[in-house]
């Protein structure tokens, strides 16, 4: 009785009157659990905290690092509120994936805002340091690293048809087709 009564509790949590909090890398990726679930970042995220070496180090998941939040069949279509914090250190190495980035696919509905991935190294294809495909909305954020692919390679975000505002993107991009640099990050070079 005890064990629903907890379970219930959990379940009804992560709506935009009680968002769940994210305080560690294992909170982080139990987002992908909840695509529709509001969120709140409570601290920077970085390689002390606990679950970097299972969740987003270089040696995590095969050597892959960082499991991309959201896929085009099941973005994420939730809220994620950084609260001005950062997530330091971010390592994904996945060249032969698409959709690669902190967040792979956010879908319409979806808002992302007041967030800094920092120190990241991203590699993927589409790829974007914050999300791979934006549909969403991305507000207040930015992203400092490298990001790495062939197309639709951006800084920020790879590939956009939402709203992106007040955000930017600082670091390397490198890409192979004519979609160097990503939307947001060719507006911004203009």
């Amino acid at each position: 009785m005890v064990t629903a009564a907890l379970i219930a509790g959990i379940a009804g949590c992560g709506t935009h009157t009680t968002p769940i909090e994210i305080r560690d890398w294992y909170d982080l990726h139990a987002v992908r659990e909840n695509l529709s679930g509001s969120y709140v970042l409570m601290s920077d995220l970085d390689s002390t905290i606990a679950g970097y070496a299972e969740q987003a180090d270089s040696a995590a998941n095969g050597g892959k690092g960082w499991q991309p939040i959201g896929t085009s069949d099941d973005p994420f279509t939730g809220s994620f509120d950084g609260q001005g914090y950062k997530i330091n250190n971010l390592y994904i190495n996945r060249p032969d994936e698409e959709l690669v980035g902190l967040f792979g696919y956010v879908g319409e509905g979806g808002v992302v805002k007041n967030l800094g991935v920092v120190n990241a190294n991203v590699t993927g294809d589409p790829v974007g340091g914050l999300a791979a495909e934006n549909h969403g909305t991305v507000s207040s954020s930015y992203f400092n690293g490298n990001v790495i692919g062939e197309d639709s390679v951006g800084g920020l975000v790879g590939f956009n048809t939402g709203t992106i505002s007040d955000s930017y993107s600082t670091g390397s991009v490198t890409g192979v087709d004519d979609g160097i640099g990503g939307w947001w990050d060719r507006i911004r070079a203009m």
